[in-house]
């Protein structure tokens, strides 16, 4: 039977880079029968952030128009087709049941690959791209006290219920750190049969510094104009970012946020370490190989 992958995510997992990345290999996938659309649109380059191929695939299902499932995009030569982006985590259990049974009138398998990542690296994670797109002031211990929950614990939860091959892949514990490693095997392929994903980073986290001076630059704007512009933060960022693309990750480091973290999502953590993995793999935080930072750096005052 052929195979339909759908790569969902989980947020702040290296989709982008995983995204990239396969835009560029597309040839030696399909060499290996695998078929990854694009659409018409090149290979994406390598600080591109993107949003994967499926957008149009999503739209497709949800307008239930989705016809032959392989459209005129596959060729015989391909028993495997794969499309990855966030956006299917938008799937509904009706749009689910929906592609199901297209895909198995198609003579395809569905199967959903996710990455989990540790709670606290995560959620820090998270916090900062609200900061770098979406003009947030508040405070990472503001943020985080506020979470009893994170998406990736909903994600997996709701298609673990809606489809029988859910493939969970841990982020933090991915050999050599290289994620396109795990994913390569998940779709049936070795890992030395493609090029495998430069070690470049794509949409990278801000420093505990730039991350403060985003807030203060998202608080000036709030208060000058009164409103939220995604444009103004995206960009100011961005420019931070081009500055140092390959500046080291650091996580602000609050014992009292690791506390309760640990009080409201083990449960959680343990349904998916239970479920997906043969060995306790996902944590709330593990320290070694991390660059904490456990004070808020003040801003000079000019």
């Amino acid at each position: 039977m052929k195979k339909l992958y759908l790569h969902v995510g989980c947020g702040k997992t290296g989709s982008s880079a995983l995204q990239v990345w396969l835009s560029q290999i597309s040839k030696e996938l399909r060499n290996e029968g695998v078929h990854y659309p694009l659409f018409n649109r090149g290979p994406l380059g390598e600080y591109t952030i993107s949003s994967g191929n499926g957008e149009k695939f999503l739209k497709a299902i949800k307008n239930r128009s989705l016809g032959n499932i392989a459209g005129s995009e596959i060729n015989d030569e391909c028993s495997t087709l794969l499309y990855s982006s966030e956006v299917f985590q938008t799937l509904t259990e009706e749009d689910s049941k929906y592609l199901l049974s297209k895909a198995e009138t198609g003579g395809y398998q569905v199967h959903i690959i996710a990455y989990v990542r540790d709670v606290y690296d995560i959620a820090y994670s998270s916090f900062q791209q609200l900061v770098k797109r979406h003009t947030y002031t508040k405070t990472f211990l503001d943020f985080a006290l506020s979470r009893r929950s994170l998406q990736q614990f909903a994600v997996i939860e709701k298609f673990s219920q809606w489809f029988e091959h859910l493939h969970v892949i841990h982020y933090d514990t991915i050999e050599g750190n290289n994620i396109s490693i795990p994913f390569c095997r998940r779709i049936g392929i070795g890992p030395n049969a493609v090029p495998r994903m430069t070690d470049r980073k794509v949409n990278r986290s801000l420093s505990v510094y730039e991350t403060e001076l985003m807030r203060l630059a998202n608080r000036l704007y709030m208060e000058t104009h009164g409103k939220q512009s995604m444009r103004f933060s995206a960009s100011l960022s961005d420019q931070i970012i081009s500055m140092g693309p390959e500046k080291e990750t650091e996580i602000l480091f609050d014992q009292r946020i690791l506390d309760h973290f640990t009080a409201t999502m083990s449960q959680q953590v343990n349904f998916i370490n239970s479920k997906f993995f043969k060995q306790p793999l996902l944590k709330i935080l593990r320290k070694e190989g991390k660059c904490l930072v456990d004070q808020v750096p003040v801003l000079p005052p000019d």
